[in-house]
């Protein structure tokens, strides 16, 4: 049985304007082994948030192959992809995505709900998370009246409302302060501890090497290091 999560070969993608091809990803390949934080470092435009689209299969490369947990995604239908999507990975934006109707603990349960989990089930999970990550007295606020740091660590409980094998997560403490990125640190590092849950997320801040497992540099679509 294979030790890795997820094993991108050959994976190419490109967008098209006009008559051209602007390639994006390069023929990337590597590997991700169970139960790490891999970071994906690389300069605006290199080409991280496309592969972290990749990966979650929200776009498909036009050529090469990505497995995750020994099922290859690109060759699933859209709504099989959107199931597998639902089940096994959950994903955290550097904008947050909250729907602005919803309060925090609705935006939460939001996965659950399409997951058809139990009530009960997703109610306690939701319960413990929100207060795991210190943000039990805000689950009945709408997301405009709450702290950028505030959502940040929601939509992380929101990410593990279902327990999935993954977080995909892109530029996660983009927006947030030196406090609030070293508490979203330091519960990647608690996630993986105590969840045994792999974290593959983006960022630019020089500490995102220090908690990370794997840090895989991307410059102009192509890995040129995997460390």
């Amino acid at each position: 049985m294979s030790n890795s999560i997820i094993t991108v070969k050959g994976c190419t993608y490109h967008v098209s304007v006009g008559y051209e091809n602007i390639p994006i990803l390069k023929n990337i390949s590597f590997d991700i082994k169970k139960n790490v934080i891999t970071l994906v470092n690389g300069r605006s435009g290199s080409g991280k948030t496309t592969l972290i689209h990749c990966l979650a299969g929200l776009i498909l490369p036009q050529k090469g192959l990505i497995k995750i947990d020994n099922q290859e995604i690109n060759k699933l239908s859209k709504n099989n992809r959107a199931k597998f999507r639902l089940k096994n990975i959950g994903l955290v934006y550097q904008s947050f995505n909250f729907l602005p109707s919803l309060s925090i603990e609705e935006n939460i349960i939001l996965p659950a709900l399409l997951a058809n989990q139990k009530k009960s089930d997703y109610l306690k999970k939701c319960e413990e998370l929100t207060n795991q990550l210190g943000i039990q007295s805000i689950k009945k606020k709408m997301p405009y009246s709450v702290s950028g740091g505030e959502l940040q660590r929601a939509s992380l409980v929101r990410a593990l409302i279902n327990s999935p094998k993954i977080i995909l997560a892109d530029e996660p403490t983009g927006n947030l302060d030196t406090l609030n990125r070293d508490l979203i640190f330091d519960t990647f590092e608690n996630i993986k501890k105590y969840r045994e849950t792999n974290i593959i997320f983006t960022s630019h801040d020089p500490k995102a090497q220090k908690i990370a497992d794997q840090i895989i540099n991307i410059n102009d679509g192509l890995i040129s290091s995997n460390q």
